[in-house]
């Protein structure tokens, strides 16, 4: 009894006492809504995966994929019938990139050895992601990523994966002796990068910016 008394007492003074201006602060800083200015990278990074969409259809297909998830975050998480979200609206109409095994993953060290070995490998393996490695090297004219979605356990996210694919690329060109072409390319892959991890959020794009 003696123990219940005590922290009911020190709650009720604690309630009482006056939180710090600096902590009021703080607490006010992080329940702002998230704000950005400028061009939005989500819509670009959602359609990274589809080859030839065109521009004009991208807002159409984001709005069927916004009422898609809306939907599904009215249903709740505890109901065994209720599945993920898988399938997106562009995967119904358009091609996705062509599958490729890189040679180059951020957290490997050996890339440019492996290309020195094969050079012909990969050259004609990135034959058929041209078009996706344009659309990655867009995403560095953006200001920012905010996903408008509902937030829900069960929808899909891009396929950040994808972002990998460009190193291929220019450590290719460094090996053929482009290295002037392969250094761009990779600061363009960094101006995309700061903007994911500064201008993002979540979680997931800081990580993958970082």
């Amino acid at each position: 009894l003696l123990v219940i008394i005590v922290v009911v007492a020190a709650w009720s003074v604690s309630r009482l006492m006056p939180v710090p201006k600096a902590e009021r602060d703080a607490l006010a800083l992080m329940q702002q809504p998230t704000h950005f200015v400028g061009r939005n990278a989500f819509e670009a990074l959602w359609l990274l995966d589809f080859d030839d969409v065109p521009m004009a259809e991208r807002p159409g297909l984001i709005e069927e994929d916004r009422q898609r998830l809306a939907a599904l975050a009215k249903q709740p998480l505890t109901d065994d019938h209720v599945q993920p979200m898988t399938l997106r609206a562009a995967q119904e109409r358009y091609v996705s990139a062509p599958p490729l095994q890189p040679a180059c993953r951020w957290t490997s060290d050996d890339c440019v050895a492996k290309l020195r070995a094969d050079p012909a490998s990969a050259e004609a393996a990135l034959v058929g992601q041209q078009a996706l490695l344009t659309r990655i090297a867009a995403l560095s004219a953006y200001d920012h990523y905010q996903n408008p979605f509902t937030p829900d356990a069960r929808a899909p996210m891009p396929n950040w994966a994808l972002l990998q694919r460009s190193l291929t690329a220019h450590a290719l060109a460094h090996v053929q002796g482009r290295s002037a072409d392969a250094l761009a390319g990779l600061c363009n892959d960094t101006r995309t990068a700061k903007m994911l991890m500064t201008h993002g959020d979540g979680l997931m794009p800081a990580v993958l910016g970082a």
